[in-house]
């Protein structure tokens, strides 16, 4: 049974019952979101909250799919477009999209989100690292599929490469 936790800005959504995963098995727990048609999904605890879009900073010449920089409550971090770092079309921002708010091994960055749709706890059995005929890739982790759906889970670290603005975080955050 699937029971939908909507996410509210500011907020990290709260998980409510969702797949129930078997008694021995573990649940893992992702947040889902979309970008385009595409059904997406990080772990959880990479997920710190989710906040309405803001203003961004742009900055010259850094790569297309950083979208600029976003000083959240005195701290400043980058804000990546997920859309153009996945290859796709460009969007221009909306109001309605989100920023997820992540923790990477390096640091703090931003993620735009098109729509948030909810928490999920999966059990194993719904959970697999992609194999076969998918393409390897470094932001791919692993996959989920619920009901008739399948997300992708993107790997958060492979997010914050040597790819993206070096800026000394602790001058920028003074």
């Amino acid at each position: 049974m699937t029971k939908r936790a909507k996410a509210t800005s500011d907020e990290k959504p709260e998980l409510r019952e969702t797949l129930a995963p078997d008694a021995t098995k573990t649940a893992l727990h992702f947040l889902t979101f979309r970008i385009g048609d595409r059904q997406l999904a990080f772990p959880l605890e990479k997920v710190e909250r989710v906040i309405r879009m803001a203003a961004l900073v742009p900055v010259p010449e850094a790569q297309e799919w950083i979208s600029g920089l976003l000083n959240l409550h005195g701290r400043v971090m980058p804000v990546i477009s997920l859309r153009k770092r996945l290859g796709l079309s460009p969007k221009r921002a909306h109001p309605d999209h989100r920023i997820l708010v992540m923790q990477t091994q390096n640091r703090k960055l931003g993620v735009i989100a098109e729509t948030v749709e909810e928490v999920v706890a999966v059990s194993e059995d719904y959970f697999s690292k992609p194999g076969g005929t998918v393409k390897e890739s470094p932001l791919l982790n692993a996959v989920i599929r619920k009901n008739d759906e399948v997300y992708l889970v993107l790997e958060a670290d492979e997010l914050d490469t040597g790819a993206l603005i070096e800026f000394d975080e602790s001058e920028a955050n003074r």
